[in-house]
């Protein structure tokens, strides 16, 4: 996707932002927003989204608003830490912040300069930065009064995952379909009925969640490597488990490869990087944590990898509806990739306890 000068001038002067355009690139990887790098004069630069229509945009941008606000509190309060960044959204002199043009809505964040993201977590040093700064995220929210929307009233709702899976194999031909996939999807049924038990029966509570805290919704200092900000605030809310931040934190950070790997063979979860975000994350969440959210850290992993894997294999069966693709065969490339990790996380699940049991 490309823009205009023109557009982004018109959502300029729509947020009354005064300097004068240089360049617009596009940037990052896409997959639910597209994103631009605004260069202006006096080396100012903005990020402008178009904003995914799959959202209820107006339920986005004030749930956006509330997360800024409470943590802008919270940093007041000496709770959230001065080295840790904020995103904030442009506003223009109405309080709006996004606008909507030909069928569109954008918004614009202001750029945090000497960040980079990163799809891989190289260092355990990070890991357990990491896992510091989301630990200190759900602890700030933990007392986040009144309900946030729900911008995504099906996300994560894995038996829906599930009831879409078995209506995209009935609907697929049989020589698109992976079955080696599909068996193990459909022998995970009793896993996922038995986690929504403890959901639905409240013995797991819901919590203030980002769910979407893979690797590159982490803004890193380019010159420490340390974490700074967490991004991507589309879709929270607080309406599921904390299992759902934990687990995608270690499905994306842990993996010995990319996302996009199709050597399935060297995939491996590595234990040193999950070990690191752990004892950075229960620094702050042995605070918080219920016993019983504790008990199922591990599985919340082990649950994570599955219920990602379906989901980018059920893309892919309906035509790549949802994940943003550059050719037809990457949602099952990750989807396979995903089934090889969770076997790998599944021949370490004692290891990996004894390793939560150590900072419990």
């Amino acid at each position: 996707m490309s823009i205009s000068i023109e557009l982004v001038q018109y959502i300029f002067d729509f947020f009354q932002i005064k300097e004068e355009i240089l360049s617009v690139k596009a940037y990052g990887k896409w997959q639910l927003n597209y994103t631009f790098l605004i260069t202006c004069t006096n080396n100012k630069r903005y990020i402008l989204q178009k904003i995914n229509t799959l959202f209820n945009i107006a339920w986005v941008m004030k749930n956006i608003d509330t997360i800024h606000n409470h943590l802008l509190k919270k940093q007041a309060e000496g709770l959230w830490d001065n080295g840790y960044k904020i995103l904030t959204p442009i506003k223009n002199e109405k309080g709006e912040n996004y606008v909507e043009f030909e069928d569109n809505s954008w918004r614009i964040y202001d750029y945090i300069e000497d960040t980079l993201t990163q799809d891989y977590v190289y260092y355990s040093f990070q890991a357990e930065k990491v896992g510091e700064l989301i630990g200190q995220f759900h602890l700030c929210l933990s007392d986040l009064e009144g309900k946030l929307y729900n911008p995504l009233p099906w996300f994560h709702n894995t038996p829906n995952y599930y009831k879409n899976f078995q209506e995209a194999i009935k609907n697929t031909k049989v020589s698109k379909r992976d079955y080696q996939i599909e068996k193990w999807i459909e022998s995970q049924k009793s896993s996922i009925d038995y986690f929504f038990h403890l959901i639905e029966t409240k013995q797991i509570q819901v919590r203030t969640t980002h769910n979407d805290t893979k690797a590159n919704n982490i803004l890193f200092d380019k010159n420490t490597w340390n974490p700074v900000v967490i991004i991507d605030w589309d879709t929270i809310s607080n309406e599921l488990p904390l299992w759902v931040d934990i687990g995608d934190m270690c499905r994306s950070m842990c993996s010995n490869t990319l996302e996009e790997w199709d050597d399935f063979a060297l995939v491996d979860f590595r234990e040193d990087i999950f070990e690191s975000l752990m004892k950075g994350y229960l620094k702050k969440g042995n605070d918080f944590l219920t016993e019983i959210e504790k008990k199922h850290i591990v599985f919340s992993v082990w649950f994570i990898i599955f219920e990602l894997s379906m989901r980018f294999y059920t893309d892919y069966l309906d035509g790549n509806k949802y994940f943003i693709v550059r050719y037809p065969l990457q949602n099952l490339e990750k989807a396979k990739k995903l089934y090889f990790l969770w076997k790998s996380f599944e021949g370490k699940k004692e290891l990996l306890q004894k390793i939560i049991d150590k900072y419990i």
